[in-house]
């Protein structure tokens, strides 16, 4: 396995709602003596309520994901998999704690998949 697929698979994503303030997300890297890295997202009261914030609300969950999985050599596929993998696993994981249909319909919208109720 490539350096990036042993590296996704050490990301974690939680995302933690604060009462009175909005959403906050972190990306967290996590698991042995690697140094931790973490981005936060504040995301207002209102930032799910239309479908403009909607969709910046994922493009900032995504750009995240992307900054948080690293730089893949492109030159190498596996590589390239991997790291899309991660950020498409970093993406759902983070909307799926989020909690906003509208947000997963987005989602389920931009990738294709199936919604699974």
């Amino acid at each position: 396995m490539s350096p990036i697929g042993r590296t996704a698979a050490r990301w974690l994503f939680s995302v933690a709602v604060l009462a009175g303030v909005g959403l906050a997300a972190d990306v967290t890297l996590a698991d042995g003596p690697m140094p931790s890295t973490s981005i936060r997202l504040q995301l207002t009261k209102h930032a799910l309520d239309t479908p403009q914030g909607v969709a910046m609300t994922y493009r900032r969950i995504r750009n995240a994901a992307r900054s948080v999985c690293g730089q893949p050599d492109r030159v190498l596929p596996q590589e390239q998999a991997d790291w899309d993998d991660c950020v498409a696993a970093t993406i759902r994981h983070t909307v799926t704690q989020i909690g906003s249909p509208k947000l997963t319909d987005f989602l389920l919208m931009k990738s294709g998949a199936p919604r699974s109720d």
